[in-house]
């Protein structure tokens, strides 16, 4: 039904005035569903059944009074009374049983042209009251608390959230201020910085540690919105909120438990550093000693204690292997090893990786094929991105049987993956999440009957996390492995620092043909505030520049400690006296602008790969 419908129930026993209403309604096209009763008893009957947005109800009726009809409704519906002349103290007693208006009859009935008004007005009225009385509902129902105060911080109203939330009743609260509620733990310049605001007419929200009643401290998520009336002058607050305790709770308890957890984990490494440290140095000399008396009692010996000694020393040796690495975890969990970034050639890291792992091939008749191309540009620290192909490989030669193959590549759309393949006997399904897990042992013995630590793996996978870059493998039992270790794909940026234009395009030239990003400065101090806002990976300066020129930019690099191992490169015309001062002062390399063209991009390619 449209919401602009209106249901009446007219009851008069008239039969003419009700006559007279129907011919209203359907004559002025009035928005009415008309329904009739002729006396008290069909009326009553009437509510009982339907529902009616208003009711009309004449004071004589045959079988009663509409006064009595007045009485059943109990404003459940509002009543327009309609009297006779001469009756109006009976309409204001209409009113005050609860009536919303009345009309006075006439024998012309022209009361029935202000009928119309007089219905819209009291549905108005209706409509008013019935969303005031859903707002009031809402506010009693929900389950936030909430506090009106005046403007001067008065309470006036709360609701049963609050009561149930602070112990503190209706009488206990209005009249007060929400200064009951204070705990002491804010101080002045939080209670400052809320009237400040809600005064300037802006909602102030916050966390409260506020008190209960009962002396409990509790902690509320408040907003605290000021009211405007006429004028839009503020003339109230109302402070919504929701009892955040127990979440508080959890989240002190969490936070607790991993202050505990990290502390413990501190300890730990610290402990596990200090052992190892220890252990190191008298194994050593342990180790130096057994295969020093080895060697000079070598033909004095019999086999079997040659035998003895060989194991003892192997034994040895691995223990070396796994205190080593217990070391690299503890500097690299507590930050004593952070990577020392810069481009290189993954090419020739490779060929590294590879030779040290030569013994062990050829012991085992496996071959590695290199298939990482030269001029392979990665960013890492070298040191560690080798120890961690180094440790790839390792485990591949472990697991491979004579006749296997390994193979180094990179894969395609993955420039900045190295990855570690073999046909060796793979890994099981149900190891292969596992092996980045310091707390799970997944060493096994290799295809000879090779042993490790089962730390190599997990070491590199936190190497790899600590470029930011990730280790991961695919394999298949009797298939063989392939480990991925991927770095993020960085384009170099190079800051050239040169006044002369005709030398700066040149060497934005010669540096497209290896795809970097160039930024260029004017001088010395140009670049350093361009410094300041992208740290470049290499710098080419000129020496003689206006403003600063290149002597006072490299000392200025070379003293913070965050530009301290930017490589430079000075590119200039000035002669060997110069050259041998900006070497003393630490540039890693210098082109003559006469030789440019031949010896620039060669020598910004072994810095930056």
């Amino acid at each position: 039904m449209p919401h602009n419908v209106i249901r009446i129930l007219l009851v008069d026993d008239d039969r003419v005035d009700r006559m007279a209403v129907e011919r209203l309604v359907q004559r002025e096209h009035l928005p009415y569903i008309l329904t009739t009763a002729s006396s008290q008893k069909e009326g009553l009957e009437k509510l009982a059944t339907e529902q009616f947005d208003l009711v009309m109800v004449d004071y004589m009726l045959g079988d009663g009074t509409g006064l009595e009809i007045l009485t059943k409704i109990q404003a459940t519906t509002p009543v327009i009374f309609v009297t006779g002349s001469g009756d109006e103290g009976i309409a204001v007693q209409a009113m005050r049983m609860g009536a919303y208006d009345y009309l006075i009859k006439d024998p012309e009935r022209n009361y029935l042209t202000v009928l119309p008004q007089t219905v819209a007005k009291v549905i108005e009225r209706r409509r008013a009251e019935e969303a005031v009385n859903k707002l009031s509902r809402v506010i009693e129902q929900t389950a936030d608390t909430v506090l009106i105060t005046d403007r001067n911080g008065t309470i006036e109203y709360v609701n049963p959230a609050f009561r149930e939330l602070t112990g503190y009743s209706e009488q206990d609260a209005v009249g007060k201020t929400p200064r009951i509620l204070k705990s002491g733990t804010h101080d002045a310049g939080f209670y400052k910085s809320l009237w400040e605001t809600v005064l300037a007419g802006t909602p102030f929200r916050a966390e409260f540690y506020n008190r209960k009643k009962d002396g409990a401290i509790y902690c509320e998520e408040k907003t605290i919105t000021p009211i405007r009336g006429a004028q839009n002058v503020i003339t109230h607050f109302v402070a919504t909120g929701r009892d955040i305790s127990a979440r508080k709770r959890a989240e002190n308890e969490l936070r607790t438990a991993k202050e505990r957890a990290e502390e413990a984990t501190r300890m730990k490494d610290k402990f596990v550093s200090l052992v190892s440290h220890d252990l190191k140095g008298p194994l050593g000399t342990m180790l130096g000693f057994i295969k020093l008396t080895k060697r000079d009692s070598f033909d004095a010996l019999d086999s079997e204690t040659k035998g003895r000694l060989d194991i003892v020393i192997q034994e040895g040796e691995r223990m070396n292997r796994l205190i080593e690495e217990l070391l690299s975890i503890s500097r690299l969990k507590t930050g004593k090893i952070q990577p020392r970034c810069r481009f290189f050639d993954g090419f020739y890291l490779a060929v590294k990786a590879a030779m040290s792992a030569d013994f062990n091939l050829k012991t085992k008749g496996i071959t590695l094929l290199n298939k990482v191309p030269q001029k392979t540009r990665l960013y890492a620290d070298p040191t560690l991105f080798e120890e961690v192909i180094q440790n790839i490989i390792s485990n591949a030669v472990k697991f491979s049987r004579p006749g296997d193959t390994i193979t180094l590549f990179v894969p395609e759309d993955h420039p900045t993956t190295i990855a570690v393949s073999d046909t060796g006997v793979g890994i099981p399904p149900e190891v292969a999440p596992k092996l980045f897990l310091y707390d799970v042992k997944t060493s096994t013995a290799g295809t000879a009957g090779e042993t490790g630590t089962g730390l190599g793996l997990p070491l590199s996978h936190d190497i790899m996390l600590a470029h930011n870059g990730d280790l991961t493998v695919v394999s298949k039992p009797d298939k063989g492995s392939t480990f991925f270790a991927t770095l993020p794909h960085l384009r170099p940026i190079v800051l050239l620092a040169e006044d002369d234009f005709v030398a700066m395009k040149m060497v934005h030239a010669l540096l497209s043909k290896i795809d970097v990003a160039v930024m260029a400065a004017k001088n010395g101090a140009e670049a350093l505030q361009k410094i300041a806002e992208v740290k470049p990976h290499l710098i080419i300066t000129d020496l003689n520049m206006p403003v600063m020129d290149g002597f006072e930019l490299i000392q200025r690099l070379k003293a913070e400690e965050a530009t301290s191992q930017i490589p430079i490169i000075v590119l200039t015309s000035a002669g060997a006296e110069e050259r041998e001062r900006v070497f003393q002062m630490g540039v890693d390399d210098f082109v003559s602008k006469m030789a440019m063209k031949e010896e620039l991009v060669p020598r910004v390619g072994r810095i930056i790969g």
